[in-house]
């Protein structure tokens, strides 16, 4: 029996959507319930680790408050929230790289355009035209076999086709193993990105990025479904990773203590600085003069006359 659009459509997100949720408690398990699943969850899927969030300048030079208490560590809660952005964000880099797994060895999907060779794999397809959301029949259009040509049905104003194929069966090794490099290599990619933002903490640049990487993918994501350039849930799951990254991004900035300039320390250092000097300078420039002694003052001795007559 052939499938049809409505069980390939629920089968090409409902397995991923599955595998989201699978990865999802996963994650939050790991990281939570030990110290090593953390390290584990911040060393070896994101590459990050939250307390590098801080600058080390900062860290080896606490500043106290007014009341003397020190103050340039994040909080607990601050720590926190880093903690479950950083196992979001784990979440979101597996998902992809799961999705990307599953449409690059198992089911595939494409976006194809009248003229089109079809791709290396035999695909069931889909007709849509400009303006409706669903195809034109639920059933199969056509059937696009590898080194042919696609063949939409004449009449149809802007046509495009969107096209599934089970692929496990006609999998190699080196196919394989391709695809794994692809996901290594994505992860690579966000992990630098990450980093990026980490090491940059709380800075002008850090908006900079994180706003021009926001904006940029919300602008993709809306003229990709308002052209219908593609229906791959994977395309829509990197922008969404990219735009979790600049949130991620603006969070950091907000958590983060403000970062105090080195004028204000020197001008907190300056006046110790000069009392030091000051004093030294009143010790070494008097002259050492002996400490003086504590001698009993010189009594004169007064004879008096006696009152005694001596007789004659």
């Amino acid at each position: 029996m052939e499938w049809t659009y409505t069980y390939y459509v629920v089968v090409s997100y409902g397995i991923p959507i599955g595998l989201v949720i699978l990865i999802f408690f996963g994650v939050f398990i790991i990281f939570f319930s030990s110290k090593k699943g953390k390290e584990f969850v911040t060393e070896r899927i994101i590459g990050v680790d939250p307390s590098k969030a801080e600058d080390e300048d900062d860290v080896k030079d606490l500043k106290k408050d007014n009341d003397g208490q020190e103050s340039s560590k994040p909080s607990k809660n601050s720590t926190l929230c880093l903690s479950i952005f950083f196992c979001i964000l784990a979440v979101m880099t597996l998902s992809v790289t799961a999705v990307l797994i599953f449409q690059g060895c198992f089911l595939s999907n494409t976006r194809l355009l009248p003229d089109d060779s079809c791709p290396e794999y035999p695909m069931d397809c889909f007709v849509f035209n400009e303006t409706k959301a669903q195809p034109i029949s639920d059933n199969i259009t056509f059937h696009c076999d590898p080194k042919n040509k696609t063949q939409f049905p004449i009449g149809v104003s802007d046509p495009t086709a969107w096209c599934f194929g089970w692929i496990i069966q006609l999998q190699t090794t080196k196919n394989v193993l391709d695809q794994l490099g692809v996901c290594t290599g994505l992860l690579g990619l966000f992990s630098t990105f990450l980093a990026i933002i980490v090491y940059l903490g709380r800075s002008i640049k850090t908006l900079i990025l994180c706003f021009i990487c926001i904006g940029s993918c919300i602008a993709a994501t809306i003229l990709l479904v308002f052209f219908k350039w593609s229906y791959t849930p994977l395309t829509y799951a990197v922008l969404a990773l990219v735009i979790g990254l600049g949130i991620f991004g603006l969070v950091l900035f907000c958590i983060l203590p403000k970062k105090k300039k080195s004028t204000d320390i020197e001008q907190r250092l300056v006046p110790e600085t000069n009392k030091t000097n000051v004093s030294s300078k009143f010790i070494t420039s008097s002259p050492i003069s002996p400490l003086p002694t504590s001698t009993s003052p010189h009594r004169t001795k007064v004879l008096q006359r006696s009152a005694k007559v001596t007789p004659k």
